[in-house]
């Protein structure tokens, strides 16, 4: 099944329940009902800025935007966000009046050449399972942005250190069912394929474009206090596409 299809699904299946709290639309969580601090939401977008540098930028793409609600807190009066995901159902979560939102095919997006001075992709490429989609999904980021322009691709998968994340995954497992014994486990219920990464499939295929990067720890998607805001188990790619 295609991954536009599972999205589509997953966000009937949810019926409009997830709308306030997107960390669980978005797959990022597995407890029905479980509040996301805004601790923990000031931390991710600290993390985004650390890496576009965001008050320099007027137009953003959120590319695989699910229900676009990073893309609306990434908008304001005066910065364009433009939100892109493959999965209508999920876009029928979204509340943009910050932002725009478009159903589109990371592979084939509608813009015209180099339009956007920072691209964030989060949590996107790390269910792409196809090499080659992966490389014309990069292509087409690179394209539509203008040079000098910054992209931040988010959440990759280490191949080589997933039982860092194991063992993380079930400390916050512990951890949220001590304090929520009450809520629902959801993380069987339409599961979406993981893809991990040799970091060296990035770097070649970086290497051949026309661009420089650097490799970053990603953020701890189980940020609580007393834990670390980053975690070297995934990690982010920050492409500056070069200037003329």
């Amino acid at each position: 099944m295609q991954l536009k299809d599972l999205f589509n699904q997953w966000a009937l299946f949810t019926a409009g329940r997830y709308r306030s709290n997107q960390w669980l639309l978005s797959k990022w969580d597995t407890l029905d009902g479980l509040p996301v601090s805004e601790e923990k939401i000031s931390a991710l977008f600290a993390h985004i800025d650390g890496a576009l540098d965001l008050k320099s930028r007027r137009r953003i793409l959120d590319a695989g935007c699910g229900g676009g609600w990073m893309a609306e807190r990434l908008g304001s009066s005066d910065r364009q966000c433009v939100g892109v995901d493959i999965s209508f159902e999920m876009l029928r979560n979204s509340e943009h009046k910050n932002s725009k939102i478009v159903c589109a095919d990371l592979c084939a997006l509608p813009f015209q050449p180099e339009v956007f001075d920072a691209v964030l992709c989060y949590f996107v490429f790390i269910n792409f399972l196809n090499p080659a989609e992966i490389k014309r999904a990069v292509d087409e980021l690179l394209r539509v942005t203008e040079p000098g322009g910054r992209i931040l691709i988010g959440q990759l998968p280490d191949k080589h250190r997933s039982e860092g994340y194991d063992a993380a995954k079930e400390e916050y497992r512990r951890f949220c069912n001590e304090r929520f014994p009450h809520l629902r486990e959801t993380r069987d219920q339409h599961p979406i394929p993981i893809q991990l990464y040799e970091r060296g499939f990035w770097t070649s295929l970086l290497d051949e474009r026309d661009c420089t990067y650097s490799i970053r720890d990603s953020f701890n998607p189980f940020f609580r206090p007393g834990q670390p805001s980053t975690v070297d188990w995934r990690f982010d790619m920050v492409i500056q596409k070069a200037d003329r």
